[in-house]
C-alpha cells in the first residue's frame, strides 16, 4: 500500500458531462511518481496521496468521490487545471457518487 509510480498510468472517459468523444489522459512525465496511491482506509487515489486528481472513496454511495483533474494527468484540448468545468468533466460535478466503478489492468 502507499504511493506507486508509473510511466504508463492513465485515466480515461468513455462518457462525460460535456459529451466529448472517449479520451485517454496519460500521466505527465514529471508527475509519474504521483500516479496512484493505495489506501485500505481512504480507497485508491489517482494523482497523489490525497486524490489530487481523482479520489475513489471506499463507500462511494455514501461518501462522495471527487475529481480535481489535470495536474498529474493530461487534459483534453480546451480544458484548464482546477477550473469548475474541468473538475466536473469525469463525474458530472467535482464531488459525485458513481453508480458503477470498473478497474482495468493492462498486461
Amino acid at each position: 500500500m502507499g504511493q506507486l509510480s508509473s510511466s504508463s498510468a492513465f485515466l480515461f472517459s468513455l462518457r462525460n458531462k460535456d459529451a466529448l468523444e472517449p479520451f485517454k489522459s496519460l500521466v505527465r512525465p514529471d508527475q509519474e511518481h504521483l500516479a496512484l496511491y493505495l489506501s485500505p482506509i481512504a480507497g485508491p487515489a489517482f494523482g497523489g496521496k490525497h486524490g489530487e486528481e481523482l479520489q475513489i472513496t471506499p463507500r462511494p454511495k455514501i461518501i462522495p468521490c471527487y475529481a480535481k483533474f489535470g495536474k498529474v494527468f493530461t487534459l483534453p484540448p480546451g480544458y484548464t487545471y482546477d477550473s469548475a468545468e474541468t473538475n466536473a468533466l469525469l463525474g458530472g460535478k467535482e464531488y459525485f457518487h458513481p453508480s458503477e466503478i470498473e478497474t482495468y489492468y493492462l498486461v
